[in-house]
């Protein structure tokens, strides 16, 4: 929950019949209310700001408003509504609803969108939880803010409908006593259908083969087997607070149906994630993905992703706290039918690689980031300077892979977090791409607020395909 740091449970005896125990839940609340701001560049071209309250009146309701101002727009503000409940009637069902003109909503498409929106969500939320699921409503339409010429803006309107739900099997025998629960292995049962309807498709698409300009439907079914405990660890991504870091494993067999216009195909995918905790303090994460659709005796979009992310036990310096980070990724696709090519612009790419026009079917990225916590308050303010390297070699559809083209990155900064206030990490960054690509500064500025920087702590999701750009795994 945003607006509680931390708690702890204490368990106290209340007779001498010793049968029966006081619970006492203690929480350290933050305070509720924040205010954040994004800007981009040196120039102040883009500015996003935004005004949240997560705990209105201590009922666990949130109002957000969002302000974005960008040069090219037209009109040059858009804004965003939303309206959030936590734990909706006990149920551990939260619940948002809102209306956005500043492409916020999930957006489907690459223009700026409008979109009207509904979503409730409840996770499973301890290894003993039997339900799981959740849904998304949302109304879309494309608008032409930055006055592009017809030819080049895409004109569409869609409507999305998702839904997914899950079951957490054998915990029914575990809550009735049939058998002690010495193991800690699960199987969850689950599944999903979306669906995409195209009310109006752009001119420039047409009646073809899209990987997102078509009417979609997506039937899915998954069983994950997993295993899920934690080691509290300090100075991950947090400055000092108690974060959660998992262990265990995920291992997750989908299949499914997808339609997509005409073209009617079955999946198949399988995912696993296996984290580690070493003995001096440092952990791991490593991540497998493959899938494939199958059509005319042959695979298509087949995919494969590799990736690992490892953090170093602390190191202390003089009386600072210093942490590495390698992090790295391996990703192909071959045959690709409606899949979008491998990109850049994404968590598999170097930081802040902000342009589309490199694309290819094989991706290799590592990443290195050195953390120096200094002990220093300043109002409650930790800081943390940190500087990074990352290269990604991409190999462009139909060339060898002796042929990739690489594109190396390097940057620096200051992060700073006062873990009192409900906001998270504010960065300052500074870096630099020296090889020259169309539509992508060399030297980049950024102040960003509000960063969420955490480690998953959720194994069971909704089922999907395999995602190779839009899926941060790390």
């Amino acid at each position: 929950i945003d607006f509680i740091q931390d708690a702890r449970i204490i368990v106290s005896p209340t007779d001498l019949s010793g049968d029966s125990v006081d619970l006492l839940v203690i929480t350290k609340d933050l305070f509720s209310l924040k205010v954040v701001a994004d800007v981009a560049g040196f120039d102040l071209r883009r500015v996003r700001l935004r005004v949240s309250e997560s705990n209105l009146g201590g009922t666990a309701q949130s109002l957000r408003v969002t302000g974005l101002w960008q040069r090219e727009r037209h009109p040059a503000l858009g804004y965003e509504v939303a309206y959030g409940k936590t734990n909706i009637g006990g149920s551990f069902v939260n619940g948002s609803i809102g209306y956005t003109t500043a492409n916020t909503g999930r957006s489907d498409g690459e223009e700026d969108e409008y979109a009207f929106f509904v979503r409730l969500d409840r996770p499973l939320v301890s290894p003993y939880s039997q339900l799981a699921g959740g849904m998304e409503i949302s109304v879309n339409h494309s608008v032409n803010v930055t006055r592009k010429e017809d030819s080049f803006f895409y004109d569409y309107r869609y409507n999305l409908y998702d839904f997914w739900g899950g079951i957490n099997l054998g915990i029914t025998d575990i809550r009735e006593g049939i058998g002690r629960d010495k193991r800690r292995d699960r199987k969850f049962l689950s599944g999903r259908f979306i669906q995409t309807d195209f009310l109006r498709t752009p001119m420039q698409i047409g009646d073809r083969i899209d990987p997102v300009y078509n009417d979609k439907q997506l039937v899915l079914l998954q069983m994950s087997f997993f295993r899920q405990e934690y080691y509290k660890m300090n100075y991950v991504y947090g400055f000092g607070t108690t974060e959660d870091i998992p262990t265990g494993y995920n291992l997750s067999f989908t299949g499914g149906w997808h339609r997509q216009l005409t073209l009617n195909r079955p999946y198949g995918g399988i995912e696993l994630d296996k984290y580690f905790v070493t003995n001096k303090g440092g952990f791991l994460h490593g991540a497998f993905r493959t899938g494939a659709f199958y059509r005319n005796d042959a695979l298509e979009d087949a995919s494969l992703l590799i990736a690992g992310n490892y953090f170093t036990a602390l190191f202390p310096v003089k009386k600072w706290k210093l942490r590495q980070q390698f992090r790295g990724s391996y990703t192909q696709l071959n045959n690709r039918v409606t899949y979008f090519p491998l990109y850049l612009n994404n968590a598999y790419g170097p930081p802040n690689f902000n342009s589309a026009s490199v694309f290819g079917d094989r991706r290799i990225s590592a990443y290195t980031e050195s953390v120096l916590y200094l002990n220093k308050k300043i109002f409650g303010f930790l800081f943390a300077p940190f500087v990074y390297g990352a290269t990604s070699a991409l190999t462009f559809e139909g060339q060898k892979f002796s042929e990739s083209e690489i594109y190396p990155s390097f940057g620096g900064g200051v992060r700073t977090r006062n873990e009192n206030l409900i906001f998270g990490t504010i960065e300052f960054k500074a870096l630099y791409f020296p090889k020259p690509v169309p539509g992508l500064q060399g030297f980049q500025f950024y102040i960003n607020s509000d960063i969420r920087f955490r480690y998953r702590t959720n194994f069971v999701k909704a089922p999907n395909i395999v995602q190779l750009n839009f899926e941060d795994i790390y």
